[in-house]
């Protein structure tokens, strides 16, 4: 029996290998398999043509936190594992781990390794390790073979054709001997055009030199913009979009204009634009904090010199020399008028606690405090920086006011920190019992108890709604302050080192050594886990809880809490980031570098309003009016229509109904269909707000649509079937039962509408109530004779029809003729279908997780991947550049149909996206979107409009990157192109 795989073969690599990996990628999937092999069975499968797809993660994935999810899934359903082998990859984690995960599904034979360096170190740890064919270790050292791509041995090209037997079971001689003849015939064929070119040489030498120049010097051109234009595309898909930005700047210089290009330079410059001020230091920032209030930085250089800034304007206030201080952290007070400095000392047994005035550096007041074998600091200061708290040397609590005076607590405690609602303490005892105090006497007011280790951060959210605490040996427990009630009780392996509140309470980001962890604190349930790819230097929550910020390999990268995917990337230093800190509001961030580069960035707003909601499991209805002035989302019940320019609420309808399942506009927009799931429907007059219309469907509708007049309505029910009212009359022109509708499109310039079913289209003209015309569709297979997708090109004239798989057709709408048909095996079932403007490009969707651009005039299929499962939706922009589409994965991919070149990926639910559930607006300028969630959501969509010029001053400004020849190369930030910019 032929076994089912998704993918060919798995390539597993070190990211510093990833220019190997791309080429191998695009060598096995451009790989066209000899004719007399076709078909062999091998491996569970007959040969194919092509070995398509092949998983790569960085093609199929925005990004990726850990092996889990998609890449897990990715490993399960590929026939093999590629390992491209280095030292670098030998010391990757993340390769040892796929490694391993497939030889425990029992496939090690299926494992091929591609050494790219001579390194006697080159295979991950599990490669060594022998498995059985249940997946089970043996304990037996195995030593694998591998096809070596060094020039000293088998070459890259013969190394892969070495794979590629290996995957299909034959001899690598035989493939070797049918590379050699063609590569004969390529030779010739050369040597045949040199003997003409030698001939037209001849005849006109001189002419032909000076042409030639022009054209070596075109062409070298167009290859660079080429280079450049895809070498920013591809750092844009990775989300390093500084770097992007210069890559695409440089392109856009050389007279590349293009949608596209103006697409990714908007989402590039959206980050670069983000960093508003840099200000250089004497030495490299090892600690860096920006002020609650905005209005004050300062960076603690390796020198031990605390450097006070003007977070406005970047000027010098005071400089303080802190040596010698060999340990320490340090933070502002809340209110931002006091900084302490929490330091342990080589020739000092314990810590000492300092607190200095922020406006002058004067110190305040120094405490010596009791030692913290973690050597994890808490901000000692309650809300008002009058008070400050901490365990003393004897294990007590001291409670001591700026002002002077003290208060000691007895006993054997651990950790305290003020709570954060002015009058009340939190202390942690050796015990593992947490206790609230009053902070004024002191007096006991609860008590939490459940920790079984020894305690060692504490945290509350604002009001003191909540209380946190995390233990050495990895416990986080959190407490309802008011009931005593565990609200959450989970943790990690390792000691935790710090837990965060988000501004609202309603999550809580919990830092181990190695791991990090988001919960909700309304159900106490995981949201996102994630290792700390950055190492020592930690993680952090931004204060709306959506985002967290993590040092990765070099880079400060912005991560989406919940799906765990990288955002954007803040690269700005010179070299590596050392440290950052998000403001208090969460609006800004500070990062210092070893460049000694103090920069503040105004974080960039998620491009996203909710704009709909329903019960979790629904997908809230949308439309859009043709003119794109107005939207509708549904609500919990009802819905809500807003205006586009600006964004805004108007009117709330239907409460009566419930629970929306679909919604249109009329053409010109003052009429608006909504439809209940129980059948109801209801017209309204978008001017006056008045109902119009009420009618009943007797099941659930799941598309509405008005003729060009509005004079009619039609219904698609659930279980394929069909009802039509003519506005003027309460009854029913036309019912059409249960299986007779799979699909219909109404035409956007007459009273007509299609409908298809059981392999036959059929135009039923509305107004004189009859059937136009009838064809049945040359489908190969009485198995896919439904008709899945119908779809009017904009001037009514074309009508696309799909049946279930593999064939799509273009008819004529006037006489129903077959225009044009394509047919691709890919295909599993087609779902969704849509013109561009011009009529001169479709897009479709697939339930194979797959879209395709299909251009019919040329014939032109192009198959866009990327997806994870199966694409509901699809669209494009009113000038036909851009197309979109979402899925079944809860993404949404932006493509240039132009080329079906990938320009952008992000996760837009947490759920699937509903089927026909997103598409552009019609100005281009946004996608609406509605998601299983329980979302309806409008994505602002980026589009940059400044000249090539201006942005080359901007980058000079603001990017630490330069072209040099076909390459970045690190330079310092001109900050006066930025002083130039900003003008007198």
């Amino acid at each position: 029996m032929q076994e089912s795989y998704r993918y060919w073969a798995f390539i597993s690599y070190s990211h510093h290998d990833r220019v190997w990996a791309r080429w191998l990628h695009r060598r096995f999937e451009s790989y066209r398999v000899p004719r007399r092999l076709l078909g062999r069975e091998h491996a569970g499968a007959a040969v194919p043509r092509r070995l398509y797809p092949i998983f790569r993660d960085r093609d199929e994935l925005p990004s990726s936190a850990d092996l889990g999810g998609v890449v897990q899934r990715a490993l399960v359903e590929s026939r093999f594992l590629i390992v491209i082998c280095s030292g670098r990859a030998a010391a990757s984690r993340w390769v040892n781990e796929e490694v391993e995960s497939f030889k425990k599904l029992g496939r090690e034979e299926r494992i091929l390794c591609f050494k790219i360096d001579a390194s006697e170190q080159c295979f991950v740890p599990a490669l060594l390790r022998h498995y059985d064919a249940d997946g089970q270790p043996t304990g037996r050292v195995t030593e694998p073979l591998a096809a070596d791509a060094t020039p000293t041995a088998d070459g890259r090209d013969a190394a892969t054709l070495k794979l590629i037997a290996g995957m299909i079971g034959v001899g690598y001689d035989e493939l070797h001997r049918r590379e050699r003849r063609r590569r004969l015939l390529r030779q010739f064929a050369t040597a045949c055009a040199a003997l003409v070119l030698v001939a037209l040489a001849g005849a006109g030498w001189h002419w032909q030199q000076v042409e030639k120049r022009a054209a070596l010097a075109a062409q070298a051109l167009q290859t660079r913009i080429e280079h450049l234009y895809e070498a920013g595309r591809n750092e844009m898909l990775a989300h390093d979009e500084a770097r992007a930005a210069v890559y695409l700047n440089e392109a856009h210089g050389l007279g590349v204009d293009t949608p596209a290009l103006r697409y990714l330079l908007g989402r590039a410059m959206q980050v670069v634009d983000a960093m508003r001020l840099r200000i250089p230091t004497p030495s490299p920032v090892i600690q860096a904090h920006l002020g609650p209030d905005d209005r004050q930085a300062y960076a603690i250089g390796d020198d031990r010199v605390l450097r006070a800034y003007d977070a406005r304007t970047g000027h010098a206030e005071y400089a303080l020399d802190l040596a010698p201080l060999p340990a320490f952290l340090s933070g502002y007070g809340n209110g931002g008028h006091v900084i302490w400095i929490d330091s342990r000392h080589e020739q000092a047994p314990r810590r000492r606690l300092r607190l200095l005035d922020a406006a002058s550096g004067r110190t305040l007041a120094q405490y010596a405090a009791g030692d913290d074998a973690l050597g994890i600091a808490m901000n000692p200061l309650d809300d008002s920086e009058t008070h400050v708290a901490y365990v003393a040397a004897d294990a007590s609590i001291t409670v001591a006011a700026l002002a002077g005076g003290s208060r000691r607590i007895a006993g054997s405690y651990a950790a305290t920190a003020f709570c954060h609602d002015g009058r009340s303490l939190l202390t942690a005892r050796l015990d593992g019992i947490v206790e609230l105090r009053d902070a004024a006497d002191a007096r006991l007011r609860r008590r939490f108890d459940g920790l079984r280790g020894h305690p060692s951060v504490l945290a509350s959210t604002a009001g003191c709604g909540l209380v946190a605490a995390g233990t050495s040996d990895g416990e986080v427990r959190v407490w309802d302050a008011q009931t005593g009630a565990v609200r959450m009780s989970s943790g990690h392996r390792e000691p935790i080192t710090n837990l965060m509140f988000s501004a609202d309470g309603s999550r809580l980001l919990s830092v181990a050594h190695a791991a990090a962890s988001v919960w909700d604190m309304r159900s106490g349930a995981l949201i996102d886990a994630a290792r700390l790819r950055g190492g020592g230097n930690g993680i952090l929550m931004r204060a709306d809880g959506r985002e967290i910020g993590q040092l990765v390999e070099g880079r400060l990268v912005i991560s989406d809490v919940g799906s765990g995917l990288d955002l954007y990337t803040l690269d700005g230093h010179q070299g590596s980031p050392n440290v950052f800190q998000f403001a208090t509001d969460g609006d800004r961030l500070i990062s210092g570098g070893a460049d000694g580069a103090l920069l503040i960035w105004a974080l960039p707003d998620r491009p996203v309003t909710t704009i709909g909601t329903a019960p979790e499991g629904y997908a809230p209805p949308t439309a859009v009016s043709d003119d794109g002035r107005q939207l509708f989302a549904g609500d919990a019940s009802g819905g809500s229509l807003w205006s586009r320019a600006p964004l805004q609420r108007l009117h709330h309808y239907a409460d009566e109904l419930g629970v929306l399942s679909t919604a249109a506009f009329s053409g010109d927009g003052r009429a608006l269909a909504m439809a209940a799931r129980d059948g109801d429907i209801e017209i309204v007059d978008t001017d006056s707000s008045a109902t119009t219309h009420r009618y009943t469907a007797g099941a659930r509708p799941t598309a509405l649509h008005f003729d060009a007049a509005a004079h009619y309505l039609s219904a698609d029910l659930i279980g394929d079937g069909l009802t039509i009212w003519k506005l003027a009359s309460d009854e029913p022109q036309l019912q059409l039962a249960a299986g007779e509708a799979h699909a219909t499109a109404m035409a956007p310039d007459a009273s007509l509408l299609a409908v298809g079913g059981h392999g036959v289209v059929r135009l039923r003209d509305l107004a004189a109530q009859r059937w136009r015309w009838s064809v049945r569709l040359p489908i190969d297979h009485d198995a896919d004779a439904d008709v899945t997708v119908l779809a009017f090109s904009a001037d009514g004239r074309r009508l696309l029809a799909t049946a279930k798989r593999a064939q799509a057709f273009v008819l004529d709408a006037t006489s129903g003729q077959l225009l044009s048909q394509v047919r691709d095996a890919s295909s599993a079932y087609f779902t969704s279908g849509r013109f561009d403007a011009a009529g001169t490009q479709i897009v479709l969707g697939d339930w194979g997780n797959l879209a395709y651009l299909w251009r019919p005039r040329d014939q032109r299929w192009l198959s866009l991947s990327g997806h994870t499962s199966a694409v509901e939706a699809v669209s494009f922009t009113a000038d036909g550049a851009l197309a979109m589409s979402a899925g079944n994965d809860g993404a949404i991919r932006v493509w240039d149909s132009a080329t079906g070149e990938l320009l952008d990926a992000f996760v837009a639910h947490d759920d699937l996206i509903q089927w026909n559930g997103a598409r552009f607006t019609p100005d281009g300028k946004a996608i609406i979107s509605s998601g299983r969630d329980g979302r309806a959501r409008l994505w602002t969509l980026a589009r940059e409009d400044r000249s090539a010029t201006n942005l080359a001053r901007d980058l000079r400004c603001r990017a630490s990157w330069r072209v040099v020849g076909d390459a970045l190369a690190q330079g310092a930030a001109d900050v006066s192109a930025c002083s130039a910019a900003a003008g007198p």
